[in-house]
């Protein structure tokens, strides 16, 4: 097994798991349509918007807030150029590590789902998923490398430090986790990346899912458009109900969003049949009520 591949397994097993929407409908999960859709949107990727194109290193902040796929190879090509401005190399740095993470998300998903679904669905999504999870990968290297160099050029700056721990995290390697987040402890313990980090953390090494929630919340308090704890929390419901109301958030933040685009018509589609059969579940009980009190 290559590196990269040993990097993407290591993420599956620690992933926060799959949304509660997603599990509800195994049997009926993906259709052939569904998943021909969502690889039209996969090959898609290779032209994206130029009016999205970043102008200023703003820009690509407001990109990793955005978290959509699409925008990221515009975004870290910005900030690459542009390195020798202040700050330029860290954004390149998390660019890579938050498209990796994001590719893998997306990866287990599809992964997950392609075991209700028909053969040929079964196999489209495969061959997604696979190329998901070695480019995801293969950016979440990426990451870590600019990560050492921006440590090496300036041992102090927090970004350094915070990228080389959502690398460690990604890779399941706590030792070197928890040296990381000490050195973020004495530098920026408030910042919402560092929310975020403890949130991941509770979840892919603690599992538990309540107390990553409370940092989600905690990052999203101090910046509600910060589309990736959205995410977290949608993939952490336990009910479709209270997923579907964090997707509709991550919607209202993100309307282009990998998830809101390749999975939302799924999600509405089964939160809808929930709501109906809800509906006659209550509606045969009323029944029930009224022909007892008819009862002689």
């Amino acid at each position: 097994m290559t590196r990269s591949l040993c990097l993407a397994v290591l993420f599956l097993e620690a992933c926060a798991g799959t949304p509660a929407a997603l599990r509800a409908a195994d049997a009926t999960s993906i259709s052939d349509g569904d998943a021909d859709r969502i690889a039209a949107a996969f090959r898609r990727r290779a032209a994206p918007d130029p009016a999205r194109a970043p102008r200023s290193l703003d820009d690509v902040v407001a990109t990793l807030r955005r978290d959509r796929l699409d925008d990221f190879a515009a975004a870290f090509e910005f900030a690459a150029a542009h390195r020798a401005e202040p700050g330029a190399l860290a954004l390149a740095a998390q660019l890579q590590l938050t498209w990796g993470e994001d590719q893998l998300i997306v990866a287990e998903i599809l992964g997950h789902e392609a075991r209700g679904s028909s053969d040929r669905a079964r196999a489209e999504l495969a061959g997604v998923g696979d190329a998901l999870a070695q480019e995801g990968s293969a950016h979440v290297a990426e990451g870590m490398l600019l990560a050492r160099e921006l440590i090496t050029a300036a041992p102090n700056d927090y970004h350094g430090w915070r990228a080389a721990a959502d690398y460690y995290r990604l890779t399941g390697d706590w030792p070197r986790f928890d040296q990381a987040i000490a050195r973020l402890d004495t530098l920026d313990p408030r910042s919402n990346g560092y929310s975020f980090l403890r949130g991941m953390e509770q979840l892919a090494r603690y599992h538990h899912r309540a107390r990553a929630q409370h940092f989600f919340r905690e990052a999203l308090a101090r910046d509600p458009k910060l589309a990736r704890a959205e995410v977290q929390l949608m993939l952490g419901r336990a009910s479709i109900g209270t997923e579907y109301a964090d997707y509709l958030r991550l919607k209202a933040i993100s309307p282009e969003h990998q998830v809101v685009l390749w999975l939302g018509p799924l999600i509405e589609r089964q939160h809808a049949e929930q709501v109906a059969e809800e509906s006659r579940h209550e509606s045969s009980q009323e029944d029930r009520a009224l022909d007892l009190v008819r009862a002689p």
